[in-house]
């Protein structure tokens, strides 16, 4: 079985292919365990070496969201009506209109405070502050979606907020708000601190040849260029800080990036993972798992 593999590696580079054919989907399928001649040269990041790499199935991976509940405003806020850039909010009075939903009647409010900038959401007649993170230097405004996210007939408000920027950084938070019978709102955020360190466990380098490849599961990206001479023994695969979402048809997903782990080597990406982004009953889930080279 090794060396079938072994040959199937050795054929797939020679072609150079960017990605291996998906393995199907057995959602509920634990992850393998690794193989015994698996190299572990850091903790938490692993290096294979040609034919110890099995095709696995991956499971998904799920957590409990961040749970926060709206604040009433203090008072009462002359609402801005005429969508503004972050730059212009303390200029404004304190108050700016970021993003807005006209069809859903929804609308993102920044609001300046002492210590940080408080986000304002009116969901029709409900309002709530919530202290998340969205001012950066590069200004990239709010996004928001209003769908039922989770299959219980009743419409969420989803939210990405851009708030991590610089060298090797670029971070989204999602969040998604529930409307509650009494009008009150509650905000369910992606628990990126659990799930993303998850993944670690999921990728991986493999040598075949002189050819070194990202691996994720079953699927394959050739990366001998991206590591620029470094020594492939020198190194291993782990997930980054860059993390951004997207609206599919199914709902959303995500991107994320993989970095190489190496001494005296920072922030140097040579892959991306993407997975859906699902959500029930206060669990976001990652599931169906994809490699993409750069």
């Amino acid at each position: 079985m090794k060396r079938l593999i072994a040959l199937t590696l050795a054929l797939l580079l020679a072609l150079s292919l960017s990605a291996c054919k998906k393995a199907d989907p057995v959602p509920d399928a634990p992850v393998s365990a690794a193989p015994e001649d698996v190299e572990t040269p850091k903790e938490g990041f692993t290096t294979v070496t040609g034919d110890a790499l099995e095709p696995t199935n991956l499971a998904s991976v799920s957590a409990s969201a961040i749970v926060t509940e709206g604040r009433v405003p203090e008072g009462e806020y002359d609402l801005p009506t005429e969508v503004v850039r972050q730059s212009e909010l303390v200029s404004n009075g304190g108050i700016a209109l970021l993003a807005e939903l006209p069809e859903a009647d929804i609308a993102f409010y920044g609001l300046e405070g002492k210590e940080f900038y408080p986000a304002l959401i009116r969901w029709g007649e409900s309002q709530a502050e919530f202290d998340w993170q969205y001012m950066t230097p590069r200004c990239v405004e709010p996004r928001l979606w209003c769908f039922d996210y989770d299959g219980d007939g009743e419409d969420e408000l989803v939210v990405e907020c851009y708030y991590g920027s610089g060298t090797g950084v670029s971070m989204s938070d999602l969040h998604v708000v529930e409307k509650n019978q009494d009008g009150t709102l509650t905000a369910y955020t992606f628990p990126a601190d659990v799930l993303l360190p998850a993944l670690n466990g999921y990728i991986c380098l493999v040598k075949a040849g002189n050819s070194t490849c990202a691996a994720l599961g079953a699927e394959l990206v050739d990366i001998t260029k991206e590591l620029n001479g470094l020594d492939f023994e020198e190194c291993g695969l782990a997930i980054g800080s860059t993390l951004g979402f997207e609206k599919t048809e199914q709902g959303m997903a995500c991107t994320i990036g993989a970095v190489l782990d190496a001494e005296k080597v920072h922030y140097w990406y040579v892959a991306d993972v993407t997975a859906d982004v699902l959500y029930k009953d206060g669990e976001f889930i990652l599931d169906g798992f994809h490699l993409d080279g750069y």
